[in-house]
């Protein structure tokens, strides 16, 4: 019998309670580093940011998706038609409509549709509405952004409970982990096992370890999971079954869906490209997940974004302001940064055409931004140089369908332009492996996925792959851009490269002209279509080329174009039949920007403005809405001056309300005092409730409609 002994029992309870409050202080001082270093990663933000923004300052807005079913089911009778039409739908890389916050497309068949709930700003309390959520954006929206600031916000907020003493680390502290699916489809662990070899891949302590595991049971754990779209789809060979190989979309999936079923405490928060996501036609959760959709910029947010850059945003949002041929590219978060950094540069007058501000970009990233912070000259002549290798391997990626690519293939691609005849010296002396990295530490590749040997590249953003191609084939003799522009002329995934194409050639006349005729050509035997799609792609591209045609005094082409568009749309207005040309419609706000003389050499706009004044209440009518179609290029003094008359004296309640509908429509550019002033007096003194009833429930679901 062993005899206790009150001495030993309280040296060895002194010694359990010292080695227990040991371990604890121990588990804290990791979670505490965890999180701090969680929150500082999340902060990171590319070196063209101005050091005193910070991501807590760019807040963005998603929209509840309540119609996917319709929304796919429509997309799914547009493929059929355009299959019917002989075009290649099969092997699109991204849904335009969708992709295009700039473009405005899609409005008329949106408009008729039920009006989905109000746009939901994200904070903390939008965060907590959703415990599982499929975030939906397209490149350049911000979905990483969201992911990062959700987990900085909640990593600084349990950290300063923890260090203040006011959180139970067990039944308490809420705990984020932050991952892209790429890391975890380098292995085919299970996912819970995944996740915490990532957290714990900094932390020798066991303790933390099991803590980790402990937090994935409970509903104090918040996983955020990047980029469902970068990993890789398998394809199975033909008329072989899928085998959900490890290390692919299919398998992750499955992994995903295995996680989620098991541990069904924590809040789960899963972004996707919307395109990536709509290949699978289904969530990686299971249990239909929420799904939300991340919107672009509205012109408060655009605001508050330059308010959070400059130290006074006025003057660029003045000059915002008058450059409507950019400023719809303003609404994308990525493409709003880069363009408040190029404006920066007080030398240089700000580009007016997106093909010029795509090379102020590029040459910053390269150069200018680069000397600035590292206190260098860098050679003009060296970055003409490289930018051209980028253009040509560039389109000779993107003519092979290639938006992501391996460093190998790109690597071969370099190569093979090394060896051309007139590469400049200084290059044959690289190597495409260093010309890669150089590529990826400017920021102009990027990779998809973190701690991978071998991830896949893609650049900064979509529209720079589009420029660069659009660069390389201008270059080129006008026999291989004609042909080339005839077979892809039908394709929606050329569509921006031919619209950017005719802003870098010396000469669009000839571009503009084959696109405008109706005729069969050698290289495309059947013309232009019945609905005139080259027609619309010819109109889109005036905005790029309209300087290089003023310049050389060819302006005949645009008022060729801008006629045709015009009058073919007018017509199908008159007869209820737009929706069968929502392409033309698509591209009158390109007419607007550009205002070309319309018979009798008379500009659109003002054309217009005159058909205000005629009888017929129809004409009047449509007159108004076509305005609206146009956009913000319609905003101009004389124009608002003729919808402010209209709204005042008119003598049909439909003109008046439809005048109050495009003046609401046009946001900013319609917010001059008067206009303001105006428009509140007739909405509260007209007493044809029509005019109210048609502003209010227009301008709403013409909001709450925006979701591209």
């Amino acid at each position: 019998m062993i005899l206790s002994n009150p001495v030993t029992e309280s040296l060895l309870m002194s010694a359990t309670l010292a080695n227990v409050v040991q371990v604890r202080s121990q588990l804290v001082i990791e979670v505490l580093a965890y999180l701090d270093d969680l929150a500082t990663r999340m902060a990171e933000l590319p070196g063209y940011y101005p050091q005193h923004v910070q991501i807590e300052s760019i807040r963005q807005t998603v929209q509840v998706i309540e119609e996917r079913q319709q929304y796919e089911r429509w997309r799914a009778e547009e493929r059929e038609w355009l299959r019917a039409s002989g075009h290649d739908v099969e092997h699109l890389a991204y849904a335009p409509r969708r992709s295009r916050a700039e473009s405005g497309e899609d409005q008329e068949r949106r408009a008729d549709r039920p009006a989905p709930p109000p746009p939901i700003p994200w904070d903390e309390t939008a965060a907590e509405r959703f415990k599982r959520a499929i975030i939906l954006g397209d490149p350049g929206f911000g979905k990483t952004w969201l992911l990062k600031y959700e987990a900085r916000r909640i990593a600084l907020e349990q950290a300063r409970r923890v260090r203040e003493h006011n959180v139970n680390l067990e039944k308490d502290l809420v705990f984020p982990i932050f991952v892209r699916l790429s890391q975890l489809n380098q292995s085919n662990d299970p996912i819970e096992q995944a996740l915490v070899n990532l957290v714990c891949r900094k932390s020798s302590i066991a303790g933390f370890r099991a803590f980790v595991e402990r937090k994935l049971t409970t509903e104090h754990c918040v996983v955020l999971l990047d980029a469902w779209d970068e990993v890789p789809v398998e394809v199975p060979p033909d008329g072989q079954p899928l085998a959900f190989k490890p290390h692919y979309r299919q398998r992750l999936g499955e992994r995903l869906e295995a996680f989620a079923r098991q541990f069904s405490a924590p809040r789960l928060l899963l972004t996707s490209r919307i395109v990536g996501y709509d290949q699978e036609f289904s969530s990686p959760l299971p249990d239909h997940p929420r799904e939300l959709e991340l919107l672009a910029f509205d012109g408060p947010q655009i605001e508050s974004f330059a308010r959070a850059w400059f130290a006074d945003a006025t003057p660029f949002l003045s000059m915002l302001q008058q450059t409507h041929q950019v400023r719809g590219l303003a609404r994308i978060p990525l493409m709003l940064a880069l363009m408040c950094r190029a404006y920066q540069e007080k030398q240089l007058a700000f580009p007016t055409r997106r093909a010029d501000l795509y090379d102020r970009c590029l040459r910053g990233l390269l150069r200018e931004w680069k000397q600035e912070k590292e206190r260098r000259e860098i050679s003009v002549a060296y970055v003409d140089r490289l930018l051209r290798m980028l253009a040509d391997v560039g389109c000779v990626l993107f003519e092979h369908g290639l938006e992501q690519f391996s460093e190998t293939v790109l690597a071969d691609e370099i190569e093979q332009w090394l060896k051309g005849q007139d590469v400049p010296l200084e290059f044959r002396k690289s190597t495409p492996t260093l010309l890669i990295e150089k590529l990826k530490r400017e920021g102009i590749l990027i990779k998809v996925g973190d701690n991978s040997d071998a991830p896949p590249l893609l650049f900064l953003h979509r529209t720079f792959h589009e420029y660069l191609t659009a660069r390389s084939l201008a270059r080129q003799g006008w026999q291989t851009i004609a042909a080339q522009v005839d077979k892809k002329a039908w394709s929606p995934r050329w569509r921006e490269v031919i619209t950017l194409l005719a802003g870098q050639l010396e000469d669009p006349v000839p571009l503009l002209t084959m696109l405008h005729q109706k005729e069969p050509t050698e290289t495309n035997p059947y013309g232009d279509d019945f609905f005139s799609h080259r027609l619309a792609l010819a109109a889109q591209c005036l905005p790029e080329a309209h300087s290089t045609l003023l310049k050389h005094k060819s302006t005949e082409i645009a008022d060729r174009v801008t006629t045709n568009v015009f009058n073919l749309w007018w017509g199908h207005q008159q007869n209820y039949t737009t929706e069968v040309v929502s392409h033309l419609t698509a591209a009158l706000p390109a007419l607007g920007q550009v205002n070309a003389q319309v018979p009798p050499g008379t500009p659109l706009l003002v054309h217009l403005s005159q058909l205000l004044t005629v009888r017929d209440w129809r004409i009047r009518q449509e007159a108004v809405k076509a305005l609206g179609v146009l956009g913000i290029g319609a905003a101009t003094a004389e124009v608002l001056t003729v919808l402010l008359t209209t709204l005042r004296t008119d003598e049909d309640a439909g003109v008046r309300g439809y005048a109050a509908e495009v003046l609401g429509a046009l946001g900013s550019g319609a917010a001059a005092a008067e206009v303001l002033t105006a428009l509140l007096t007739t909405l509260r003194t007209d007493e044809n409730a029509l005019v109210r009833e048609v502003w209010v429930v227009r301008t709403r679901r013409r909001r709450c409609s925006r979701r591209s």
